[in-house]
């Protein structure tokens, strides 16, 4: 084999430990034992991702099918992906090494093909063995004497579990729990896994994003009627407006604005009830009584059925409910009006994400909103919802423009998160999808997404359990293992059975050299992978314990 570290060359490409951040340490992962797969068809197509990445050979796939004559080899690939150094993989699922004449004559076989190989790779699930290695070297002697130029490499189990663990794809494929995404992964890579395995990951997590996206209306200003009304009432409006908008406090706006529309009265004052209703229908939206947020939305617009801005809310509240292409009507009215709300544009494109529209998201901005933060951030919500080519990449560059918008910066984490997860590493010096300054910033934006939900009790269940994974996952891939334990303990308690949580919480602590508080956290867990993480740290440990004892 050919041990010399290769620089990556797309998305796909393995990680280079010496020079890459993974999602797991590679420490950490070198720390426990690799489960063997099963069967040998799930051994075969995770050896077909591990060697598509070891080879470098985006197209290198399973040699035949079941039933053909596969002369010696299961997978085929091109080492760098040179024409003329084909490379034979054999995989074996075996509890015995192999020995000289089965390696001899599976070799002859595969130099009958007409690759005229140059590599011919058994990577095997027998213990690693002395006499095995030996014996293809014996093999490799004979068969170059015979005038073959080839080279013969048998892998034993533990051999093969650190090449494993340097390549991302093949990690994932056969340690799918490590990836902590918000939907359980495949236990191995499905029937047919391509070159873009990673990139399957990748879609995986757009799909499982469970938040859903919707921004709260912008702050509200003043509008015709405003003078007329009680100014000391509006005041207290504004009051309780800032407490939500600029200093982040909910429940004490939601309080107060309550209390006006309870001991206010507010006949003959269509604008402050407007702006109550509509700043609590923002409040309830923010801590995820969506259902709610709705009602407040068609509240606001019964009062003023003429503005603009109730019209574009009441789009809000259609989407919410599952009404997208009236929400769309109610979209375009808002942005036909005089004066027209601008922020409509971003309810449009929400609602047409969510419905059976089909056309370019751009088209349906009007000319002059091309490149406003209502319009990129609309586009940006459309492509991830429509899991768009490319979307991480697009909606990454639509955050870069809109730096001090504070919605982008969930779409820059949610971006960054599919992005890093895709390919595995971001590599230092920005020669990867992000740069690790953003990928440390995501992580920063998403702990106080996930943090703020905490304290303010978020009500969805689901969408609060995506936030804080997702918020641990990135404060993992950027190495903070202390930071994602000390948010998922903060979190724990709202989803205290929540398997996912406590299998990241169990991963970081393993990563910290904490095995045994990592086993507590997986204690009386059910489900698949953490009952698969709480054996392969177990043994681990037993492992670790014998050797401190000289055993």
């Amino acid at each position: 084999m050919n041990n010399n570290p290769k620089k990556s060359s797309s998305s796909e490409a393995p990680l280079n430990p010496r020079s890459s951040t993974v999602s797991t340490p590679l420490t950490a992962r070198l720390a426990h034992e690799v489960l063997k797969p099963n069967d040998w068809q799930a051994f075969q197509r995770n050896c077909t991702i591990l060697f598509r990445a070891e080879l470098r050979d985006p197209n290198a796939q399973e040699y035949g099918r079941g039933g053909q004559n596969q002369g010696g080899i299961d997978i085929l690939g091109r080492r760098d992906g040179n024409p003329n150094h084909y490379v034979g993989v054999q995989c074996r699922l075996i509890k015995k090494p192999l020995k000289e004449p089965k390696i001899l004559s599976d070799c002859r076989a595969a130099l009958a093909l007409k690759a005229n190989l140059k590599e011919i790779i058994f990577a095997t699930t027998a213990p690693h063995d002395r006499w095995a290695m030996d014996a293809a070297i014996e093999v490799e002697r004979t068969l170059r004497a015979e005038g073959h130029d080839i080279s013969v490499v048998v892998y034993g189990w533990e051999a093969l579990q650190p090449l494993i663990a340097c390549h991302d794809a093949a990690y994932h494929a056969f340690c799918p729990w490590v990836l902590a995404t918000t939907a359980p992964q495949p236990s191995t890579a499905p029937q047919g896994a391509s070159s873009a395995f990673a990139s399957e990951i990748a879609a995986a997590v757009s799909d499982h994003l469970r938040q859903m996206g919707l921004a709260a209306p912008p702050r509200e200003v003043g509008g015709q009627g405003w003078a007329d009304e009680d100014p000391a009432l509006h005041a207290r409006i504004d009051t309780f407006r800032d407490l939500f908008k600029d200093q982040h406090q909910p429940l004490l706006a939601e309080k107060g604005l309550l209390e006006l529309l309870k001991g206010e009265s507010l006949d003959g004052k269509p604008w402050a009830s407007f702006r109550i209703e509509t700043n609590l229908g923002s409040i309830a939206l923010d801590l995820g009584r969506n259902v709610e947020a709705s009602e407040r939305f068609q509240a606001a617009y019964a009062v003023r059925p003429d503005d603009a801005r109730a019209i574009a809310n009441l789009a809000l509240a259609r989407t919410i409910q599952g009404r997208f292409d009236e929400a769309m009507d109610l979209a375009r009215r808002a942005l036909s009006a005089q004066p027209r709300a601008d922020h409509a544009t971003l309810y449009l494109l929400q609602a047409a994400a969510r419905s059976g529209w089909q056309g370019d998201p751009e088209s349906l901005v009007p000319p002059d909103l091309i490149g406003t933060p209502h319009a990129d951030l609309g586009i940006a919500e459309f492509l991830r919802q429509r899991n768009a080519p490319n979307w991480g990449e697009r909606s990454l560059d639509l955050a870069r423009k809109h730096p001090d918008v504070r919605d982008f910066k969930r779409v820059r984490a949610i971006a960054i998160l599919s992005l890093a997860v895709e390919s595995g590493a971001m590599v230092p010096g920005g020669k990867g999808p992000v740069r690790s300054e953003e990928l440390n910033q995501a992580a920063d934006d998403m702990k106080a997404i996930a943090e703020h939900y905490i304290d303010i009790g978020f009500a969805d269940h689901n969408d609060l359990v995506a936030y804080l994974n997702n918020a641990a996952v990135l404060l993992r891939l950027a190495g903070r293992q202390e930071e994602c334990e000390a948010l998922l303990r903060a979190g724990l308690p709202k989803a205290p059975n929540d398997p996912q949580l406590r299998l990241v919480l169990a991963l970081t602590q393993a990563a910290l050299g904490r095995t045994a508080e990592a086993l507590d956290t997986l204690a009386g867990q059910e489900e698949a992978e953490n009952r698969l993480l709480a054996a392969e740290l177990s043994a681990a440990e037993r492992t670790q314990r014998l050797r401190l004892n000289g055993r």
